[in-house]
């Protein structure tokens, strides 16, 4: 509560005030804890607008508590730079990047800062198109607008704390800069340099490297988009106008079904391609609805065929944050569909990735849904099909083996069967796992070639 306070008030926090930050603060206890052995440079890199200086004071704070000293140190392209520990030798350097908030920790901020607000999903869903997930933004539009933990979002949002945030992240801008915002801000979809350039009429790549740099650009698949929503606002104070897009949706959709036909053919890298590119599409056009359908896809290729959900560069895939994310939209637009076959999917990711506590966590996510109003086929399979999986896990064979030879014999999604080859492999069925791999073999491309 006193750091919840501290963030909404300008104090600096104790910790840092926004969600999603557990990767970055188990780097810094990793780089505090080789400091007590030998000096370390933390650097804190990213965009502006992301929650640096709190990150930083939870190494501070971190480094007084080991007793280790610590010094600012300049580095070009770190936002902060200290030199923690004690001798003469270069320090090691540990680097920690910062990046927005994806839009599961959009709605878990605004639960931890706002929790009395009504309809959280719904307003986390504005929050991350207006926010665009940048903390300082985040934070600002909570300032003004939260009261008392509930969170009230007028149609005119820009009050005292977010114009402020606004201007730190723009001051400085020159007319070049301005004109390339002015055309990102225009678009409600990705823009190539040369789309860009065309549409500005003034070189295009120095200035989106320096909005990048403010979190007003943002580059991926696709091209360029606006960081946020808010800096149409802010376009539109400094030009005095702006006519944006009305967009094509069905042209803009036709990445959406590209990915869902190539998952559904077993090609998890066209998907995850076509995914990608239609996840910042929706993003653009602020559909929050086609950006978790793109994201639940992403999810899935990851889950039953190892495929990273960010890019083919990625390290090696954890399905989860990108399904909860897609949960998060599905929840805040009402889409029902998807939201179950994310917690479905989910729920399979818990028992892969921490086999001994992952089954208490799926059971607890998955027996209400079952008995909610009905949903696709398909859908209601894979809750099955994931409820026998948790059940064989927790002991209950009988009720896995119920559910597990029912569904083998109907069941014609092929990620449900590749979930019942895992079903049978745990009840030890080799002759019912057998059945199973014949059907699945039968499947498109890749599915084909699952074991589980």
């Amino acid at each position: 509560d006193v750091y919840k306070r501290q963030a909404l008030q300008g104090g600096p926090p104790a910790l840092p005030a926004v969600a999603g930050r557990r990767e970055a603060r188990r780097r810094i206890a990793a780089a505090l804890d080789r400091a007590a052995r030998r000096r370390v440079r933390l650097e804190l890199r990213g965009p502006r607008g992301m929650d640096h200086a709190a990150l930083a004071d939870l190494a501070r704070e971190g480094a007084r508590r080991r007793g280790l000293p610590v010094r600012e140190a300049r580095v070009p392209g770190a936002r902060v730079a200290l030199d923690i520990g004690r001798g003469e030798d270069p320090p090691e350097t540990r680097a920690v990047a910062l990046h927005p908030l994806d839009p599961a920790d959009v709605r878990r901020t605004l639960v931890g800062l706002a929790p009395r607000s009504p309809e959280p999903s719904r307003l986390a869903v504005r929050l991350l198109h207006l926010s665009g997930g940048v903390p300082a933004l985040l934070l600002a539009l909570l300032d003004d607008h939260a009261r008392d933990g509930r969170l009230a979002l007028p149609e005119a949002p820009v009050g005292p704390a977010t114009r402020a945030a606004l201007g730190d992240l723009l001051a400085g801008l020159d007319i070049d800069e301005l004109a390339v915002l002015g055309a990102l801000a225009a678009a409600r979809r990705p823009l190539d340099p040369a789309a860009v350039e065309a549409r500005a009429q003034v070189p295009a790549p120095e200035a989106l490297a320096e909005l990048a740099r403010r979190s007003a650009a943002r580059p991926g698949p696709g091209g360029w988009l606006l960081g946020a929503g808010l800096f149409r606002e802010a376009v539109r104070d400094r030009l005095g106008e702006l006519e944006v897009e009305p967009g094509d949706p069905a042209n803009r959709r036709a990445p959406l079904a590209e990915a869902a036909e190539a998952l559904a053919g077993g090609r998890p890298e066209d998907a995850r391609a076509a995914a990608l590119i239609a996840a910042r599409h929706a993003r653009g056009a602020e559909d929050a609805r086609d950006e978790g359908r793109a994201l639940r896809i992403l999810g899935e290729a990851a889950l039953f065929f190892g495929v990273p959900p960010s890019g083919p560069d990625a390290p090696a895939p954890d399905p989860r944050p990108v399904l909860a994310s897609a949960t998060a939209l599905a929840h805040g637009t009402g889409d029902r569909e998807t939201r179950l076959r994310t917690h479905a999917l989910r729920a399979l990711a818990d028992l892969a990735h921490e086999p001994e506590t992952g089954a208490a966590r799926a059971a607890d996510r998955l027996w209400s849904l079952l008995d909610g109003p009905p949903v696709s086929v398909p859908t209601r399979h894979l809750l099955l099909a994931a409820a026998a999986r948790v059940s064989a896990r927790l002991g209950d064979r009988r009720r896995a083996e119920r559910i597990g030879l029912r569904l083998a014999d109907v069941a014609e999604d092929p990620a449900v069967l590749a979930v019942l080859l895992a079903v049978f492999a745990d009840l030890g069925d080799a002759a019912a796992g057998d059945r199973t791999r014949g059907r699945l073999a039968a499947a498109p491309g890749a599915w084909a070639r699952l074991e589980s």
